[in-house]
């Protein structure tokens, strides 16, 4: 009997040992899940209008877009339906559309894919993805590309656009066409 009144108060004090080890290993694992939560996405907004310039050099960027997402450990804002002017310092801008657009917070540079469509300089862009380096003013692509303006149509693997020096450069296989007609008056 007397091992019987030892034993009780041990076997007791184990059980609430080993609940309260359970509750409190169940709140930090509701803790833990709640801050990946919070530190995946941060804000979610709708009909929004983002805006990086650079007072230096005077180039930079303006994007309104349907919705965005900011994600705090990738830095990243994840815009959908997207309409994006690259602006330069002579108040010249490069217009660009897409689905879906990736903004880097820290570095300010845009991946742009799907259905881009948009325009610089009088020649419109079609495409599938366009990089857009914030620091060299640079918009890039390594897939299909269609240059059209009124007297020729440009297509290419790769293409290379510097906004700060006004260059096209295109790569890979490239294919072009010429109207000889001009425009008539």
């Amino acid at each position: 009997m007397k091992k019987y009144i030892i034993f009780l108060p041990v076997f007791i004090l184990l059980i609430f040992a080993f609940v309260k080890y359970r509750s409190i290993n169940k709140s930090n694992e509701i803790i833990q899940n709640k801050q990946q939560e919070v530190n995946e996405v941060v804000v979610t907004a709708k009909d929004i209008s983002l805006k990086e310039l650079n007072p230096q050099s005077l180039k930079g960027w303006q994007i309104n877009s349907k919705s965005a997402q900011f994600y705090k450990n990738q830095n990243e804002i994840v815009c959908k339906s997207v309409a994006c002017n690259l602006l330069t310092k002579d108040d010249q801008a490069a217009f660009l559309n897409s689905d879906k657009t990736v903004i880097n917070s820290k570095t300010k540079d845009i991946f742009m894919q799907g259905n881009i469509n948009g325009s610089f300089n009088g020649i419109s862009l079609l495409g599938e993805t366009f990089s857009y380096k914030f620091d060299k003013h640079i918009i890039s692509s390594k897939s299909d590309v269609t240059l059209n303006h009124s007297n020729f149509q440009l297509k290419s693997k790769e293409t290379f656009i510097d906004l700060k020096n006004k260059k096209i450069v295109l790569s890979g296989k490239v294919e072009t066409s010429f109207s000889m007609l001009g425009k008539q008056r």
